[in-house]
């Protein structure tokens, strides 16, 4: 037996469907809905149960992470204290190997300017 297609209704749907205004009022009604529900007004004891330990659980895990990330904070922290004293000690070793070296040519320039004399 074939279901009677009521074309008066499906029409009126189609007018709802496209009228802003019914559209917006219908999903506040919706919204408030949801909103005034009561989950665990319609779960059984053994599923409040489980969803009292999987709270439990889950600031357990929070709290570890947050241990975790301060913890990797401060070994950051300890990081970039320790690269900064050997950058710095490594530019200043740096900056005196260039003094030295530039005082060493000066001392050849000297001594070669000295033998070029005695030379000729």
């Amino acid at each position: 037996m074939k279901p009677e297609l009521n074309l008066r209704k499906v029409k009126d749907e189609l007018v709802k469907l496209t009228d802003v205004e019914y559209l917006k009022k219908e999903l506040a009604r919706l919204t408030s809905e949801i909103k005034n529900y009561d989950l665990e007004a319609h779960l059984t004891p053994q599923a409040k149960a489980k969803l009292k330990t999987l709270e439990k659980r889950f600031h357990e895990i929070r709290k570890a992470v947050i241990r975790a990330e301060k913890q990797i904070g401060s070994e950051v922290n300890k990081l970039l204290v320790i690269l900064r004293k050997a950058s710095a000690e490594t530019q200043a070793k740096v900056k005196s190997m260039r003094m030295g070296t530039t005082k060493k040519k000066a001392r050849k320039k000297t001594a070669s300017k000295k033998t070029s004399k005695k030379v000729t």
